[in-house]
């Protein structure tokens, strides 16, 4: 018989493999566009609702060398880490809350159940 082989597992793998150039979760905090490829880096990206490890749910914007947008949904109150590729020292979220980066690399959010959204 002659057929083109099929496998689950490439297709899936060409899905995470994308999804693991705009967000990352792996080292105990969330990093936003962590991969950009160079072709990408002039251009408009965005992405909804990926989730990450304790239910949260993450969607970010990037315009021309900037994070224009970005959001984490969660079912219950907890804390989150995340890397600083804001390029700013400070983040103001739509709760109320302001972030200091520690050192300029890692942000720490008290999050409440509902969603939180950079402003």
């Amino acid at each position: 018989a002659h057929y083109r082989p099929f496998t689950l597992e490439a297709n899936y793998l060409f899905c995470d493999a994308v999804q693991e150039l705009l967000l990352q979760d792996g080292e105990g905090f969330l990093n936003v566009f962590p991969c950009i490829p160079d072709d990408w880096k002039n251009k408009e990206i965005s992405f909804k609702n990926f989730l990450c490890q304790n239910n949260i749910k993450v969607s970010a914007a990037y315009d021309h060398g900037e994070i224009t947008k970005f959001e984490i949904v969660t079912n219950k109150a907890l804390r989150v880490d995340i890397k600083n590729n804001f390029g700013r020292e400070k983040l103001i979220f739509s709760d109320g809350q302001t972030i200091l980066s520690k050192q300029g690399e890692i942000f720490s959010i008290n999050l409440k159940k509902g969603k939180t959204a950079l402003s």
